[in-house]
Protein backbone atom coordinates (compact mmCIF):
# COMPACT_ATOMS: atom_id res chain seq x y z
CA UNK A 1 0.00 0.00 0.00
CA UNK A 2 1.26 3.42 -0.86
CA UNK A 3 1.27 6.17 1.66
CA UNK A 4 2.73 9.83 1.78
CA UNK A 5 4.14 10.48 5.06
CA UNK A 6 4.15 14.87 5.82
CA UNK A 7 6.35 15.94 8.57
CA UNK A 8 4.75 19.80 9.12
CA UNK A 9 6.53 22.04 11.84
CA UNK A 10 5.34 24.91 13.70
CA UNK A 11 7.68 27.91 11.97
CA UNK A 12 5.08 28.28 9.52
CA UNK A 13 6.30 30.03 5.87
CA UNK A 14 6.57 33.33 6.47
CA UNK A 15 9.28 35.38 4.21
CA UNK A 16 9.30 32.06 1.96
CA UNK A 17 9.76 29.33 4.44
CA UNK A 18 9.16 25.67 4.28
CA UNK A 19 7.22 23.98 7.29
CA UNK A 20 6.63 20.74 5.82
CA UNK A 21 8.49 17.71 3.67
CA UNK A 22 6.52 15.14 1.82
CA UNK A 23 7.78 11.32 1.12
CA UNK A 24 6.37 8.37 -0.78
CA UNK A 25 6.51 5.26 1.50
CA UNK A 26 4.81 1.62 1.35
CA UNK A 27 3.81 -0.31 3.86
CA UNK A 28 3.92 -3.93 3.60
CA UNK A 29 1.83 -6.19 5.24
CA UNK A 30 3.65 -9.75 4.76
CA UNK A 31 2.12 -12.78 4.71
CA UNK A 32 2.22 -15.49 7.65
CA UNK A 33 0.95 -19.38 6.89
CA UNK A 34 -2.15 -19.80 8.25
CA UNK A 35 -3.41 -23.18 9.60
CA UNK A 36 -5.04 -25.67 7.25
CA UNK A 37 -8.72 -27.06 9.40
CA UNK A 38 -10.95 -30.54 8.31
CA UNK A 39 -13.71 -31.92 10.00
CA UNK A 40 -14.22 -35.61 10.69
CA UNK A 41 -15.64 -38.44 12.42
CA UNK A 42 -15.26 -39.55 15.45
CA UNK A 43 -15.82 -42.91 15.14
CA UNK A 44 -14.97 -46.13 12.83
CA UNK A 45 -15.92 -49.82 13.39
CA UNK A 46 -14.06 -52.62 11.35
CA UNK A 47 -13.96 -56.63 11.66
CA UNK A 48 -11.26 -58.40 12.78
CA UNK A 49 -8.38 -59.69 9.93
CA UNK A 50 -10.13 -57.42 7.73
CA UNK A 51 -8.70 -54.21 5.75
CA UNK A 52 -11.66 -51.56 5.34
CA UNK A 53 -11.38 -47.93 3.86
CA UNK A 54 -13.94 -45.13 4.75
CA UNK A 55 -14.38 -42.81 2.32
CA UNK A 56 -15.13 -38.99 3.18
CA UNK A 57 -14.35 -40.04 6.40
CA UNK A 58 -12.11 -36.24 6.70
CA UNK A 59 -14.10 -33.75 5.10
CA UNK A 60 -13.81 -29.65 4.60
CA UNK A 61 -10.41 -30.10 4.06
CA UNK A 62 -8.97 -26.35 3.79
CA UNK A 63 -5.63 -25.42 3.60
CA UNK A 64 -5.86 -21.65 4.01
CA UNK A 65 -6.36 -18.79 2.10
CA UNK A 66 -6.52 -18.77 -1.58
CA UNK A 67 -2.65 -17.92 -1.81
CA UNK A 68 -2.11 -21.26 0.04
CA UNK A 69 -5.09 -23.27 -0.84
CA UNK A 70 -4.94 -22.12 -4.57
CA UNK A 71 -1.24 -20.25 -5.21
CA UNK A 72 -3.20 -17.29 -6.13
CA UNK A 73 -0.60 -14.23 -5.67
CA UNK A 74 -0.66 -10.36 -5.99
CA UNK A 75 1.46 -8.67 -9.17
CA UNK A 76 4.85 -8.88 -9.21
CA UNK A 77 6.92 -6.30 -7.57
CA UNK A 78 10.03 -5.20 -5.59
CA UNK A 79 8.63 -7.28 -2.57
CA UNK A 80 7.28 -10.37 -4.58
CA UNK A 81 10.69 -12.33 -3.53
CA UNK A 82 9.49 -12.25 0.31
CA UNK A 83 6.04 -13.22 -0.75
CA UNK A 84 6.91 -16.50 -3.40
CA UNK A 85 6.85 -18.58 0.13
CA UNK A 86 3.42 -17.87 0.58
CA UNK A 87 2.12 -17.27 -3.15
CA UNK A 88 1.94 -21.13 -4.18
CA UNK A 89 -0.26 -23.69 -3.75
CA UNK A 90 0.16 -25.96 -1.00
CA UNK A 91 0.42 -29.35 -0.07
CA UNK A 92 -1.08 -31.52 2.98
CA UNK A 93 -1.40 -34.76 5.17
CA UNK A 94 -2.89 -36.00 8.04
CA UNK A 95 -0.42 -36.76 10.93
CA UNK A 96 -1.02 -39.73 13.34
CA UNK A 97 0.40 -38.17 16.67
CA UNK A 98 -1.10 -40.09 19.32
CA UNK A 99 -2.41 -43.63 19.08
CA UNK A 100 -3.64 -46.00 21.73
CA UNK A 101 -2.90 -50.13 21.74
CA UNK A 102 -0.91 -50.01 18.43
CA UNK A 103 -0.55 -53.94 18.71
CA UNK A 104 -3.94 -53.42 17.14
CA UNK A 105 -2.58 -52.41 14.26
CA UNK A 106 -0.60 -54.40 10.97
CA UNK A 107 0.21 -50.67 10.08
CA UNK A 108 -0.99 -47.31 10.84
CA UNK A 109 -3.96 -45.85 10.28
CA UNK A 110 -3.96 -43.67 7.59
CA UNK A 111 -6.31 -40.51 6.15
CA UNK A 112 -5.46 -39.99 2.65
CA UNK A 113 -5.21 -36.16 1.32
CA UNK A 114 -8.92 -36.99 -0.04
CA UNK A 115 -10.25 -37.83 2.97
CA UNK A 116 -10.44 -41.70 3.36
CA UNK A 117 -9.35 -43.61 6.49
CA UNK A 118 -7.80 -46.93 5.28
CA UNK A 119 -7.54 -49.11 8.56
CA UNK A 120 -5.49 -52.32 8.58
CA UNK A 121 -6.26 -54.71 11.64
CA UNK A 122 -3.39 -56.95 13.03
CA UNK A 123 -4.53 -60.64 12.55
CA UNK A 124 -6.40 -61.84 15.07
CA UNK A 125 -6.05 -58.82 17.04
CA UNK A 126 -9.56 -57.17 18.35
CA UNK A 127 -10.53 -54.41 20.63
CA UNK A 128 -10.73 -50.81 20.86
CA UNK A 129 -8.14 -47.77 20.27
CA UNK A 130 -7.75 -44.02 20.25
CA UNK A 131 -6.45 -41.98 17.30
CA UNK A 132 -5.43 -38.58 17.49
CA UNK A 133 -4.44 -36.72 14.17
CA UNK A 134 -3.38 -33.56 12.55
CA UNK A 135 -3.65 -31.91 9.30
CA UNK A 136 0.04 -30.48 8.11
CA UNK A 137 0.77 -28.42 5.57
CA UNK A 138 3.92 -27.61 4.14
CA UNK A 139 3.83 -23.86 4.08
CA UNK A 140 6.40 -23.60 7.47
CA UNK A 141 5.56 -22.50 10.54
CA UNK A 142 8.13 -19.55 10.31
CA UNK A 143 8.38 -17.06 7.87
CA UNK A 144 11.47 -15.08 8.89
CA UNK A 145 12.75 -12.55 11.23
CA UNK A 146 12.34 -8.66 10.33
CA UNK A 147 13.77 -5.31 12.84
CA UNK A 148 10.80 -6.09 15.04
CA UNK A 149 11.75 -10.27 16.18
CA UNK A 150 10.59 -13.19 14.17
CA UNK A 151 6.92 -13.55 12.23
CA UNK A 152 5.82 -16.95 12.85
CA UNK A 153 3.16 -18.91 10.86
CA UNK A 154 1.02 -21.92 11.51
CA UNK A 155 1.23 -25.68 9.48
CA UNK A 156 -0.46 -27.64 11.71
CA UNK A 157 -4.65 -27.53 12.30
CA UNK A 158 -6.34 -28.31 15.51
CA UNK A 159 -5.94 -32.18 17.07
CA UNK A 160 -8.84 -34.49 16.55
CA UNK A 161 -9.11 -37.55 18.34
CA UNK A 162 -11.13 -40.46 17.05
CA UNK A 163 -11.87 -44.32 17.91
CA UNK A 164 -11.67 -47.42 16.14
CA UNK A 165 -13.32 -50.42 17.49
CA UNK A 166 -11.91 -53.78 15.64
CA UNK A 167 -14.47 -56.49 16.21
CA UNK A 168 -13.45 -59.95 16.73
CA UNK A 169 -15.20 -63.01 14.87
CA UNK A 170 -15.61 -66.02 15.98
CA UNK A 171 -12.66 -68.69 14.54
CA UNK A 172 -13.73 -72.30 13.73
CA UNK A 173 -12.74 -74.62 16.22
CA UNK A 174 -9.58 -77.46 14.90
CA UNK A 175 -8.05 -80.73 16.05
CA UNK A 176 -5.60 -83.53 14.64
CA UNK A 177 -5.47 -86.86 14.91
CA UNK A 178 -1.77 -87.76 15.12
CA UNK A 179 -2.75 -91.82 15.02
CA UNK A 180 -3.91 -94.25 12.60
CA UNK A 181 -6.39 -97.14 13.28
CA UNK A 182 -6.20 -100.14 11.34
CA UNK A 183 -8.87 -102.71 12.11
CA UNK A 184 -8.95 -106.39 10.40
CA UNK A 185 -12.53 -106.99 8.92
CA UNK A 186 -15.31 -104.37 8.88
CA UNK A 187 -16.63 -105.82 11.50
CA UNK A 188 -14.17 -106.04 14.04
CA UNK A 189 -14.19 -104.18 16.93
CA UNK A 190 -11.55 -101.15 16.85
CA UNK A 191 -9.83 -99.44 20.00
CA UNK A 192 -8.88 -95.69 19.36
CA UNK A 193 -6.32 -93.88 21.61
CA UNK A 194 -7.56 -90.48 23.50
CA UNK A 195 -8.44 -87.78 20.74
CA UNK A 196 -5.46 -85.36 21.30
CA UNK A 197 -4.07 -81.95 19.72
CA UNK A 198 -7.38 -80.66 20.10
CA UNK A 199 -7.57 -76.59 19.68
Amino acid sequence: VAVNLTLRDAGGTTWGGENEVTILTEIVVRPVNNFPSFSAASFARVTENAPASFPSFAADISLGPDNEAKGTCPPPDEYRGSLEAHCMRQTASFVVVEMSAPSLFASIPVITAEGTLIISPMPEASGTSSVTVQLVDDGGSVLGTDPFGETRGFDASTRHTFMVRVDAVNQAPAFSTPWTVTCATTTSDCNCPSVAALS
